[in-house]
């Protein structure tokens, strides 16, 4: 089996394997002993990450690759390496390859979109605790701007410390903004993070 060992480099990330079974090398015998593949390595982790652009959508774990080892059929090679004969043993015909190959486009698709969600989550969270030090700041004037811009009560009350726990109380109970990939647009009642205006429309 073409394990990638010691020493071997991974084409992706062009780091040496320090240990054996460090991952795989893109090769396979053919029918009539001819070597199919480019010869180059490829380790686990740059397996599971690589993006389709640098390895396709061929891939392997090492728990698969022993196993078709044990079984005498362990061979890998790059999607861009196959002929079309190597696909269809490799999958066991071209409908199960082009099933594999949309699978895995769509995890990858999953993956980026729940790479978004989580960077405008915790966005959402920094942007949220800035407010928060920001109206600790306010004077009264400020204080009562802003509860009157969001239609919030307060002419109830007179005090920095009342008005300042209506404000908090305001934020402690707003709802977390939803997860929007694409544009997002800066609406009334918020504030921009470098001048400090809050928006009016």
């Amino acid at each position: 089996a073409a394990w990638l060992r010691m020493g071997g480099g991974c084409s992706v990330c062009l780091l040496p394997a320090n240990q054996d079974f460090a991952g795989v090398i893109c090769r396979r015998r053919r029918a009539g002993g001819k070597l199919g593949g480019c010869g180059r390595g490829v380790c686990w982790g740059c397996m599971a990450s690589a993006s389709r652009d640098k390895l396709g959508d061929v891939r392997t774990t090492r728990s698969e690759f022993k196993a078709l080892e044990e079984d005498g059929q362990a061979w890998w090679m790059h999607e861009g390496c196959m002929e079309k004969g190597d696909i269809n043993v490799y999958f066991g015909s071209a409908k199960a390859y082009l099933a594999a190959k949309k699978a895995f486009q769509e995890a990858e698709s999953k993956k980026v979109v729940d790479e978004q969600v989580q960077w405008a989550q915790a966005q959402a969270a920094q942007e949220a605790e800035a407010e928060r030090q920001q109206v600790m700041g306010m004077p009264v004037e400020q204080l009562r701007q802003y509860l009157l811009v969001r239609g919030i009560p307060h002419m109830d009350l007179s005090s920095r410390d009342a008005l300042l726990e209506r404000v908090l109380t305001h934020l402690d109970r707003r709802p977390p903004p939803e997860s929007t990939i694409g544009p997002q647009w800066l609406h009334a009642g918020q504030h921009c993070m470098h001048c400090k205006k809050v928006m009016n429309k």
